[in-house]
């Protein structure tokens, strides 16, 4: 698999791939603890999109991680701090946005 860094397409079509796969986003789903299944999902993950598991691991932590942060900053309201663009599309990640933030 390449190793190189992910540009603008890359991320869109890693969200893309991710929507999918609920069990790397969603801790509700029944196998999101099962690791064997979520290695498995990674390893399919990185092959449609022909970049390394653990790029593919780092680069959707920062996307979600980053697209989390603002959703909470823009849920803060008025005479909070600026909000920053998110360079994705909020409706492409917006699966995320029921998704249970902590583990109990």
């Amino acid at each position: 698999m390449e190793s190189r860094s992910f540009n603008v397409m890359d991320d869109e079509k890693l969200i893309e791939v991710i929507r999918n796969y609920p069990v790397i986003y969603k801790l509700s789903d029944k196998n999101y603890k099962d690791n064997c299944i979520k290695d498995n999902v990674w390893k399919e993950i990185s092959q449609s999109i022909v970049k390394n598991v653990n790029d593919c691991k780092t680069r959707w932590r920062t996307i979600r991680d980053s697209y989390k942060k603002n959703l909470k900053k823009r849920r803060l309201g008025t005479g909070s701090a600026a909000t920053t663009k998110s360079k994705y599309n909020d409706d492409s990640l917006s699966f995320l946005d029921n998704i249970e933030n902590e583990r109990r």
